[in-house]
């Protein structure tokens, strides 16, 4: 998960321990997400790569499609908007920014 950006007159006020546990919450995450994907994986056999990434969300996915015959990507929950940790325009920007085939996932509610 990318930490919010924060403007730079806002940055001051806030103290460090703040974005060290920000950044630990985000390892965290990370890591529960590439076991759930680790286990999905495994199960169907599929091969795959996982990668993670400080950068903004659709630079880093950008870079990585070009390197792909075609991207994946889930739809954000469209009633979330950015509550959900994804920005809901991430899967049209791809398309656009990625030069490759992109297949958008609707979203699904579980």
């Amino acid at each position: 998960m990318t930490p919010p950006v924060i403007p730079t007159y806002a940055a001051a006020e806030i103290p460090q321990v703040v974005f060290k546990m920000q950044r630990e919450a985000a390892e965290a995450d990370a890591a529960e997400a590439r076991k759930t994907f680790d286990a999905a994986v495994k199960a169907t056999g599929v091969r795959s790569e996982w990668r993670t990434t400080e950068a903004k969300v659709i630079e880093a996915a950008t870079v990585s499609a070009r390197y792909a015959d075609l991207v994946v990507v889930g739809q954000a929950n469209p009633d979330a908007g950015f509550a959900a940790g994804v920005d809901p325009e991430l899967a049209g920007d791809l398309a656009i920014r990625a030069g490759r085939p992109v297949l958008v996932m609707p979203y699904a509610p579980a």
